[in-house]
């Protein structure tokens, strides 16, 4: 009744008599037609090699969009399109060419294409998943005294924001030297940050941050006299 995926209950089977052996004619006998049930399955379609996006860590094993190929082994004009969608095999941490399954899904096409006449198998890709850019508070640089060297006070990182979940790492942060020696506030000075693994599965690794500025200042050393008469 149609000539589209799917079970035919009661098709109609009709017999067609032919002679035999020991002058057995089939026009000496007759045979009722009957009824069978019939199926139709989907035709295997083919497609190109996709490719994912690379995406940001976000604390799933979804992987970035995915660009699926191109579609071949249609009937006759008939088409059908397909979306695609991508699962890290081994975990949503950063890294590059990392393995994932993709998942399709047939959608109706043109030309009578209905998409569950069709199937398509899963297929895999590489996907990258790079670190999510943290933002982080003022930092200050610990005023220090006078000492003979260019070396920055010790720095107090700001809050880290923009974690996913409940996740946790920390920051460590250096300045840079000075430009002099000499007491005087030394504006504009750089901080590199460090992080470290936190709780709840937060990995350093998943995560940046960029560098930052901070005003350090160098304080006179107040000297001692002896022997003052």
């Amino acid at each position: 009744s149609s000539a589209n995926v799917g079970s035919y209950v009661g098709d109609v089977v009709t017999y067609t008599l032919h002679d035999g052996t020991v002058s057995g004619l089939a026009s000496n006998y007759s045979l009722a037609n009957g009824t069978a049930t019939g199926n139709i399955t989907a035709k295997a379609l083919s497609i190109g090699a996709p490719t994912i996006a690379s995406k940001a860590y976000d604390g799933t094993t979804t992987a970035g969009a995915v660009t699926p190929g191109t579609l071949s082994g249609f009937v006759g004009s008939e088409t059908v399109t397909t979306s695609a969608t991508g699962l890290f095999t081994s975990n949503g941490n950063v890294g590059a060419g990392k393995t994932a399954t993709i998942t399709y899904a047939l959608h109706d096409g043109t030309f009578g294409g209905v998409a569950t006449n069709y199937s398509l198998a899963n297929g895999t890709a590489n996907g990258d998943v790079t670190a999510k850019a943290l933002s982080i508070g003022a930092p200050t640089i610990a005023s220090k005294v006078y000492d003979g060297t260019a070396t920055a006070g010790t720095v107090t990182t700001g809050t880290l924001s923009g974690l996913i979940g409940s996740e946790t790492v920390s920051a460590t942060a250096t300045a840079a030297d000075y430009s002099s020696i000499n007491v005087g506030s030394y504006p504009g000075d750089d901080v590199t940050y460090t992080l470290h693994d936190g709780t709840n599965g937060g990995l350093a690794a998943n995560y940046s941050l960029a560098d930052g500025t901070a005003t350090g200042t160098i304080t006179a050393k107040e000297l001692t006299i002896t022997g003052l008469t």
